[in-house]
């Protein structure tokens, strides 16, 4: 969702910013339901604090969006600032994978040797 937020919002050719864009929204609908659908997976007696806390911390990312966002465009264009905010999202989402399979690499190994 993210690399195309970048291309599209990188570029200037309305041939490549349409179907960008839409593929970008279908990316962006189909993330938001299966955050949703997992949410719903809870259990009972946590599943209020699991929304309230989601909301939360997705309401403060639009706030610090909406404070960062002028700030950046005084000193960037627009395709560099969405390329700072995305391009982290994306390094961000890459490092955790990478972690997590580190991670997991380890507790099969620990759990072989045990």
């Amino acid at each position: 969702m993210s690399a195309g937020f970048i291309i599209f919002l990188s570029n200037t050719v309305l041939a490549v910013i349409l179907p960008f864009a839409f593929l970008t929204g279908i990316f962006d609908t189909c993330f938001t339901t299966l955050h949703a659908t997992i949410l719903q997976k809870t259990d009972n007696h946590i599943r209020g604090r699991i929304f309230g806390v989601g909301m939360l911390l997705k309401s403060l990312g639009f706030a610090l969006g909406f404070v960062a966002a002028p700030l950046l465009l005084e000193v960037l264009s627009l395709a560099k600032m969405v390329w700072v905010f995305h391009g982290t999202l994306i390094s961000a989402s890459i490092f955790v994978l990478i972690f997590a399979a580190g991670m997991q690499k380890k507790g099969k190994r620990l759990s072989q040797s045990a």
